[in-house]
């Protein structure tokens, strides 16, 4: 699932009035990108042909419970249950499904504002840029880290996906 949405906002404030006032306080105008998405699944796995059947990844651990975790039980550490997937010995075709693991959501907002014009025969514009604005961590848990042969990595966080926030300020004379 993926929701975004754009708006751009003039600030109502400012229009008329004298010269001074209105070049100062008129013109704002504001813009925001919203985008949210639900995570993407994933499939845990051996990684390689772990029981020589000439099927690469095919072998999948058996499922004992529902290995995601409620959002607000996730950590770096641990982002899914892997307790609930049991290596099975001797190696064979396990009984969790494609796509039971629900992978990190993400959540971007990019915000804008700026200012134009700031004359009548040269356009003055000035514009700053928040991308990332509340600087969210959007995790990565790659298929790497689904990978049960993996002890080490197994259901951690790999990283962060998104840089953090940036903050960019713009000038610019138009003549």
């Amino acid at each position: 699932h993926r929701f975004t949405v754009a708006s751009v906002y003039q600030l109502p404030f400012g229009r008329t009035g004298n010269g001074v006032v209105r070049h100062v306080i008129g013109g704002w105008s504001t813009n925001a990108i919203v985008q949210l998405q639900s995570g993407l699944p994933m499939t845990p796995q051996h990684s390689g042909d772990a029981g020589s059947m000439g099927t690469n990844q095919a072998l999948r651990p058996d499922l004992i419970c529902n290995p995601n975790l409620p959002r607000g039980e996730q950590t770096v550490e641990k982002f899914f249950r892997t307790e609930c997937l049991a290596l099975q010995t001797p190696m064979r075709y396990g009984t969790s499904g494609r796509s039971v693991i629900s992978g990190p959501g993400r959540i971007g907002v990019d915000l804008s504002v700026g200012k134009a014009p700031f004359g009548e025969h040269r356009d003055l514009q000035f514009r700053t840029e928040f991308f990332n604005a509340f600087n969210h961590p959007n995790f990565n848990v790659d298929l790497g880290h689904a990978n049960i042969a993996d002890p080490g990595s197994f259901g951690k966080v790999a990283g962060t996906l998104s840089a953090p926030r940036i903050i960019e300020l713009a000038l610019k004379l138009v003549f």
